[in-house]
């Protein structure tokens, strides 16, 4: 793409996570989002998975964030899927369950 040499990477911003377990990045038309699976929290007992979505308003791409859209309850996640056009799975290994959440957005 670009025409240019690519140089590698570099840090663009970073996200806080708990015992992050799989990710999974999902866009649809000009809305990006990322499904990062938590594992653990020295906070709390009850472990939610964190969805979020770039915002791109600013017209630099190099001020785009990812900002915390939802917070998911995921007991144990340990893998995170996309699929479809609107749903995310997240394999709970602590009691093998698989939860499907449905993503819902208006435009």
């Amino acid at each position: 793409g670009g025409g240019g040499v690519f140089e590698g990477f570099s840090l663009h911003h970073t996200i806080d996570t708990f015992g992050p377990h799989d990710a999974d990045f999902y866009s649809f038309g000009d809305r990006h989002l990322l499904f990062i699976s938590e594992d653990r929290d020295p906070t709390t007992s009850r472990i939610s998975s964190r969805l979020y979505e770039l915002d791109t308003r600013d017209a630099n791409p190099h001020m785009h964030r990812f900002v915390l859209k939802q917070a998911l309850p995921t007991d144990g996640a340990h893998a995170a899927e996309v699929f479809g056009m609107a749903y995310f799975a997240v394999l709970r290994s602590a009691s093998i369950l698989l939860s499907l959440f449905q993503l819902k957005y208006h435009a």
